[in-house]
């Protein structure tokens, strides 16, 4: 396989990942609104317990989307605010993933035949 055909497979694999990632973040959006909803209906639920429901339940009072807005904001805000943090982190460099991973830098004149290998 020569570099045009590897290139090739890597804008296929990074499309792949692309949409792989927005799928994720679709899934966490559904799981997080599924249970923002939960927990929204059980409150009306012990409200109607107490005679105090302002509205019957029922399949129209799940949807809501102005809740599911606000999920989707605060969802996208964390997956985004951690994606800008590890970008930022990586911006570095080699030299900054190496630190991040527990490498140190090696000294030049450096005794240990190991570290002189690493240095070739």
């Amino acid at each position: 396989m020569n570099f045009f055909e590897h290139q090739d497979r890597a804008r296929r694999n990074t499309g792949w990942l692309i949409g792989l990632f927005l799928l994720a973040l679709v899934g966490l959006v559904a799981g997080t609104y599924t249970l923002v909803m939960a927990i929204f209906l059980g409150g009306v639920e012990q409200l109607a317990e107490r005679g105090e429901a302002m509205a019957q339940l029922g399949p129209a009072t799940f949807w809501r989307p102005d809740i599911l807005a606000g999920v989707s904001l605060a969802v996208g805000g964390v997956v985004g605010a951690g994606s800008l943090s590890k970008t930022a982190q990586l911006a570095g460099g080699g030299e900054s993933v190496a630190l991040m991973l527990g490498g140190r830098p090696l000294p030049k004149n450096a005794s240990d035949p190991l570290e002189r290998k690493v240095l070739n």
